[in-house]
């Protein structure tokens, strides 16, 4: 009798611990930590509509950072160059390789180096300047919906129908985003605006 008693215990003991041992197991796979790059960012090793939405979120933030100047500490500086009125960037991206850096982040670097051509950026006495304006944008990108156009396997086109505007004057625009997977994962190699004035 006692046998059977303790044999039972065992039993149950080994059952109950093998079962702890399996949810332990998947409450561990469950929390399989995200790849990071260099720059402590998240890299997107698979991508659909969810991934889309918060890596073009991310971009889009960059983008409108690097136009504001980045972090700037003290008194803006300006000088001219060729009849136009330039500022420095911020610490944070006052070099070259700053602005690269940050910018690599979210975009290929064909995306990046259009970006700091097309905004006219430049290097002055060895530290990075910009046209000096100021700008914004009204799209809630986090907000946005996406859908898959096409597809290869190193490139993917999404629409997304980003929203902009509060209550009776909400209005969504259709924007195209192009993600291209390079060495570090997925990035944005273009986003294309069906609206021009609200982005």
């Amino acid at each position: 009798m006692n046998k059977y008693l303790v044999l039972s215990i065992v039993v149950l003991l080994f059952v109950f611990g093998a079962f702890i041992s399996i949810k332990e197991y998947e409450s561990d796979d469950d929390k399989v930590p995200e790849a990071k790059d260099e720059f402590g960012e998240e890299v997107f090793e698979v991508m659909d509509e969810d991934n889309v939405v918060t890596l073009v979120t991310k971009a889009m933030n960059a983008y409108w950072y690097v136009l504001s100047g980045g972090k700037h500490q003290g008194e803006l500086i300006t000088f001219e160059h060729n009849g136009l009125e330039y500022r420095y960037l911020g610490d944070d991206l006052n070099t070259k390789e700053k602005l690269i850096g940050y910018l690599s982040k979210y975009y290929t670097p064909e995306a990046r180096d259009n970006f700091i051509y097309m905004y006219s950026f430049i290097e002055h006495e060895g530290m990075m300047a910009q046209p000096n304006a100021d700008g914004g944008s009204l799209l809630e990108w986090e907000n946005a919906q996406a859908s898959l156009i096409s597809e290869t396997e190193t490139t993917k086109s999404y629409e997304l129908k980003v929203p902009y505007g509060e209550g009776e004057y909400r209005q969504f625009d259709t924007v195209e985003v192009i993600v291209q997977k390079i060495e570090k994962g997925w990035k944005v190699a273009d986003i294309i605006y069906k609206n021009a004035e609200c982005y």
